[in-house]
């Protein structure tokens, strides 16, 4: 799987943001307060239903809703689909495939079930946890795992 795009809208401080990506290492660099945990949180709300505060938080201050859309390479036909999640009023979940122009998957559950699919993760794996053990791990704790004891470490 692949990120190739991240739009964000009326997210934090994003009011309107497109983020496009390329194939290889990606670093994000800016000051304190720019943005950059937004973006890795808007990945995980979307694609892994983990978000570590409330949606309202979430949401821009000021806004009843936003949005994030996470363009993706699927690890399963290389093709590219637009996962959307709607947060505050309106909130929906959803996929959608821009060659056919069709939803692919709607509701959490749905999408859920499609994104385990199309990512390769297998069907009983929490998407939460994976995301919070493993991609969206907090600054300072990434070598936490290891004062863990052994069969914690082989769990995660």
């Amino acid at each position: 799987m692949l990120i190739t795009r991240i739009e964000l809208r009326n997210i934090k401080s994003y009011e309107d943001a497109d983020v496009e990506l390329e194939p290889g290492v990606t670093a994000i660099c800016g000051h304190n307060g720019a943005g950059k945990s937004t973006l890795l949180e808007a990945i995980g709300a979307t694609l892994f239903d983990y978000l570590p505060y409330s949606q309202a938080e979430f949401v821009r201050a000021g806004e009843r809703w936003g949005e994030v859309a996470v363009t993706i390479r699927s690890a399963l036909d290389e093709r590219e689909y637009r996962v959307v999640r709607r947060f505050g009023a309106g909130a929906t979940h959803y996929v959608f495939d821009p060659e056919l122009g069709v939803h692919a998957a709607q509701g959490a559950e749905a999408v859920r079930r499609w994104l385990r699919q199309h990512l390769g993760i297998e069907h009983g794996a929490a998407l939460k946890e994976l995301f919070a053990d493993t991609i969206g791990v907090p600054q300072g704790l990434l070598t936490a795992i290891f004062l863990e004891a052994p069969q914690q470490r082989r769990e995660k």
